[in-house]
C-alpha cells in the first residue's frame, strides 16, 4: 500500500475507538486487543493472519533488535500485538516481533525435493517460500541462511522465508528440549544433540531444564557429528501474549491432537474447539497432525485459544 492508499489518521482513530471495547467472542473473527501470529502476506502496512495492521508508531523488532517497519518482509513470521477493528480485517499494531527458527551454514541441499539440512534440522520449502535476496537455485552447501517458518508434527521447519546472509553471521537455533540428561548437561532438538555444560544460561526455571521447554541456542561453531556446543542458552515463552478475553489468532501446523475438541498448533498453542466454532475448507474430522490451520478466537484464562473460526490452509 502506498502513502496515497493509507487510511488517514482520523479514520484509524475512529477504528481504534470502535474496536477498543470489542474484545472477546463475537462474529466476524477477532476484535479488540489482540495477538496474532502468522507469516506476513502483504506489505505497505503489514498483513498477518488476514488482518491488515497499520504499523506507524508500532515498536518493531527482528530477532529482538529494534528496526524500522520498512525492514519487515514477505514470509517473515510475525507476532503482532495491537487493536483489531470490529469485523477482524483491520488493526493498529502496537508491537511487531519477528523471530526465526534457525541461522547457520547449509549442511545439505536438495532443490528437487525442497529439503535443506541446517543445524541438524530438516527445513522444508515449497512454492510459497519467500527467498531473499537470491532464489533457491542460487543457494549452495556452506551458505549461511536465516530461516523463518512453522514447526510441523515431526519437528521439521516448514519455511516461509529463507534469507541468505553474507555479514553479521551467527549460529542460532530455536526448538523444544527432548531427551534431557541433567548429568551430561545435554539434550536433543530433533537429531541434534546440544551440550550446554559451559553455556551462559538465562531464564531457566528453578527446577532446571526439562523436556518440553522452548529454548534458543547460540553457538560459536556449527555442529560436528550432530553435536553442537552451546555458548548461550535462553528459555523462551512461546505463548502468544494475552490477557483473558483478548482476541488471539495463529497460523501453523497441528502438532498434537489431544482430543476431538483440543489440539496443539506449533508445538505450544492449545486450541479448543466448541460447538460454536465455524470451519472453512474442512471440518472437525480434518483436524489431524500436520493440518495447516489459521485459527481465530479469544484467550481463555490459561491462554488456550477458544476457536471461533478455523480455516484450513492445506
Amino acid at each position: 500500500m502506498n502513502d496515497a492508499e493509507r487510511m488517514p489518521w482520523p479514520r484509524w482513530l475512529a477504528l481504534f475507538l470502535l474496536a477498543a471495547g470489542c474484545a472477546g467472542p463475537m462474529g466476524g473473527g477477532i476484535a479488540g486487543t489482540s495477538s496474532v501470529q502468522g507469516a506476513i502476506s502483504g506489505l505497505g502496512s503489514i498483513v498477518v493472519g488476514g488482518i491488515e495492521f497499520e504499523t506507524e508508531g508500532a515498536t518493531v523488532t527482528i530477532e529482538g533488535e529494534p528496526v524500522s517497519a520498512s525492514e519487515l518482509g514477505l514470509g517473515m513470521v510475525a507476532t503482532v500485538r495491537g487493536v483489531v477493528a470490529r469485523g477482524g480485517r483491520h488493526g493498529i499494531a502496537e508491537r511487531v516481533a519477528v523471530d526465526n527458527f534457525a541461522e547457520g551454514p547449509i549442511e545439505s541441499l536438495d532443490a528437487g525435493t525442497g529439503a535443506i539440512g541446517l543445524l541438524g534440522q530438516e527445513v522444508i520449502v515449497d512454492e510459497l517460500t519467500v527467498f531473499a535476496p537470491v532464489p533457491l537455485a542460487a543457494l549452495a552447501v556452506g551458505d549461511t541462511i536465516d530461516v523463518g517458518g512453522f514447526l510441523d508434527a515431526e519437528g521439521r521447519i516448514r519455511a516461509t522465508r529463507i534469507n541468505r546472509k553474507t555479514d553479521d553471521l551467527e549460529i542460532e537455533l530455536r526448538g523444544y528440549v527432548s531427551g534431557h540428561d541433567g548429568m551430561a548437561k545435554s539434550f536433543n532438538i530433533n537429531r541434534l544433540t546440544i551440550e550446554y555444560g559451559d553455556a551462559f544460561l538465562e531464564n531457566v526455571p528453578p527446577s532446571g531444564l526439562d523436556d518440553g521447554l522452548f529454548v534458543e541456542i547460540d553457538a560459536a561453531e556449527p555442529p560436528s557429528d550432530d553435536v553442537m556446543v552451546a555458548t548461550d542458552l535462553t528459555v523462551l515463552d512461546p505463548a502468544l501474549p494475552f490477557d483473558e478475553g483478548d482476541g488471539l489468532g495463529i497460523e501453523g501446523f497441528v502438532t498434537s491432537v489431544e482430543s476431538p475438541t483440543e489440539v496443539v498448533v506449533g508445538g505450544s498453542q492449545r486450541i479448543r474447539i466448541t460447538p460454536a466454532t465455524r470451519f472453512e475448507g474442512g471440518g472437525g474430522a480434518d483436524i489431524i497432525l500436520d493440518a495447516q490451520l489459521d485459527v481465530d478466537g479469544y484467550a481463555d484464562a490459561d491462554g488456550t485459544l477458544i476457536a471461533l473460526e478455523i480455516e484450513f490452509l492445506s
